[in-house]
Parts: structure tokens; sequence; C-alpha cells
């Protein structure tokens, strides 16, 4: 069965899968195709049969990684999932997307986030290569109007510094029911030994580059990115260690 997802507000977290899937969503671009609800339902399908999605494979816009029966030569088997083979250093990458949305018909994605959020963190998991259980990350979504500016948004983990002045957002879900501009903000971190500061996704995240908005098909801005390399631990993390 599909995860019970917390989104609005909060730290993105799955806790009955192998897909902790976390994601972003943005403004609709004009020309953006994401996957459908079939597609979707077609990803979930194949994990309830056992089988696995190929998160090292490129797909169009419209498509969710495919469903395959065996990882490629070259990939690695993550749960029920393919990935990218590991290093032997963890990147972290940190970086925020934006989008203000002019008109409620812009943002009426938001009225079904928690499908669309899902669907985009599976298209970032598939531009990184990555199981998407690397990836954690945070929505915040208001009316522009009178909105002071957001000083920090961010996803920090227990052993770091400003984790203790750092602070978890809960909210409510709900929909836009009024014509206003709103603001969306979204907040991700890869912690990966699958990557390297080198990785062309990762330059291409540090250059706020157009093509992560083509990758998953969505318009957004990326901002405050940063990407570090620390040695290897074999130190695991649960969700209760970011906030």
């Amino acid at each position: 069965p599909p995860c019970p997802w917390r989104y609005f507000l909060s730290m993105l977290r799955c806790r009955c899968m192998p897909l902790a899937l976390l994601a972003g969503l943005s403004l609709w671009s004009s020309d953006a195709v994401l996957p459908s609800q079939e597609e979707y339902d077609r990803s979930q399908l194949c994990l309830a049969e056992g089988r696995r999605l190929d998160y090292t494979a490129a797909t169009a816009e419209e498509d969710l990684p495919p469903c395959v029966d065996a990882c490629p030569d070259g990939s690695e088997v993550v749960g029920l999932q393919c990935a990218r083979p590991a290093s032997a250093d963890e990147v972290r990458l940190r970086f925020r997307l934006f989008q203000e949305c002019q008109q409620l018909s812009a943002c009426e994605w938001l009225n079904d986030w928690e499908l669309h959020l899902e669907i985009i963190g599976m298209k970032l998991a598939q531009f990184f290569g990555l199981p998407v259980d690397e990836l954690q990350g945070a929505i915040l979504f208001y009316p522009a109007q009178s909105a002071p500016p957001l000083a920090t948004f961010t996803v920090v983990r227990r052993d770091e510094s400003d984790f203790l002045e750092g602070r978890r957002l809960y909210g409510r879900s709900r929909s836009l029911l009024s014509e206003e501009p709103y603001r969306v903000h979204l907040a991700f971190r890869v912690d990966s030994t699958r990557l390297t500061l080198s990785s062309p996704e990762v330059l291409l995240v540090k250059s706020s580059s157009p093509q992560v908005s083509a990758a998953v098909g969505v318009a957004m801005d990326v901002q405050f990115p940063e990407a570090d390399s620390n040695a290897w631990s074999d130190q695991t993390w649960v969700e209760a260690d970011f906030k």
C-alpha cells in the first residue's frame, strides 16, 4: 500500500516501504510533462510485485523509472531499487528550490500536492541515480502578500553544528482557496556515497542550472546550493536525526 506521507511544513520521510520518497515541486511550466497518476500506479504495482525500479535509467519527463526484473550491469541493488554504485566518501548536497505562483491556476498542483510530491521525488532520485532514501526534504508554501522574507530553510542532521538551533515545522494539509500569489520553498539534502563533488548532477545543482528543472519536468529556481565531502562512515540515521 502507499506510504502515509507527511509533507506540508514537515520533514519528509516514508516509514513503511524501502522508498523514503522526499520530494519537491514548484510551479508548472507551460511545457512541463509530469508523470500521470497512471504512471505512478504502474511504479507502485512494480514494487508490489517484488520487481525493481531502475533509477539509473534515463526516461522522458512523463515517465518514471522503468520496472525491471534485474538491475543492469554496473548498478547496485538497494532494496527494490537500482542505483549507481557507491564510492569511498560521502557527499552532502543541500539546496533550495523556489517558485512564486502568480495566480491560482499556476498553483493548482498544490490541491493534489501529495501525489505530485511523490512523483517529483522519484524524478529527483532518478536525476541523481540514487535510491530515494538517500534524499531528505521539506516543503513550505504560503500566500506571498505581506509575507516576511524567509531567512533560513534547510535540512540539518544531528551531527551538524546547527542542528540544535533548528526547529522542525509542522502544519496541516490545505488547499488553495483564493486567487493570490503563493510562494513555494523546498529544501533538499542528499547524503550519499554514490556521488562525488565532480559528478555532473552535483555541478548542475551547484551552478543553479535550468537543466535540473528540465530533468524533473517542472519550472523552478535552484537556490543556495552547497556541497562538501566527508569520509565514509557506517553511521545510520533515522527520521529523528533530521530536521
